[in-house]
């Protein structure tokens, strides 16, 4: 509050010093231990856990990320009708879940155990 008061009043420092951070020109890019690649920046190395060379969608991968099932059929539940679009990869096991379900209300309505 003292500081408050000093400032209403015109008083305390008025010779603020701005400090810039400090430029390093060509810093490295390290990632497991490899240079691979180099910037400017307010670092003198940088440490990285992932870069754009080892990272599978920046290298053209986009069909090799791989989904387990339970993902997948989700993503097929939500979209499936934009199949055309997406894909059909998974559907399959939707239609299943389907039966599958339609078997369990049949069995819960006839008064049966359901797993």
């Amino acid at each position: 509050s003292r500081l408050a008061k000093a400032k209403k009043a015109g008083g305390g420092s008025k010779d603020v010093v701005k400090i810039l951070p400090t430029i390093h020109m060509q810093s490295e890019v390290l990632y497991n231990g490899e240079k691979v690649a180099v910037l400017n920046g307010t670092l003198a190395l940088y440490k990285v856990d992932i870069w754009s060379g080892a990272h599978p969608v920046w290298q053209g991968k986009k069909g090799k990320v791989l989904l387990d099932a339970s993902s997948l059929t989700k993503f097929q539940e939500k979209y499936g009708a934009a199949s055309s679009i997406y894909g059909d990869l998974g559907l399959d096991q939707v239609k299943m879940n389907e039966q599958l379900r339609k078997k369990q209300d049949e069995m819960k309505a006839a008064g049966l155990k359901v797993y």
